[in-house]
């Protein structure tokens, strides 16, 4: 999931639905390669995916990246 840029809460949700344990999913995400870092694969979607600010704001939350990371990433300040 994350190759195809969902965030590290989404991935770790949909591990913990299939009856993974967390500290197994936590250990997964751990072991992405540095290639796919949250603020990297947040760079891959907007890049894809074009829009205003607040709209892509909302758009990578939904897909399950934090929104310090979200923020860090686009500038400005999280609420």
């Amino acid at each position: 999931m994350a190759e195809r840029g969902y965030g590290n809460r989404l991935i770790a949700y949909r591990l913990s639905e299939i009856g993974i344990p967390d500290d197994l999913a936590e250990q997964s995400l751990a072991a992405l390669p540095k290639e796919l870092t949250e603020e990297k694969r947040i760079r891959m979607v907007m890049k894809k995916e074009k829009g205003r600010k607040k709209d892509m704001v909302r758009f990578l939350a939904g897909r399950g990246f934090a929104y310090e990371s979200i923020y860090r990433v686009i500038g400005g300040e999280a609420p």
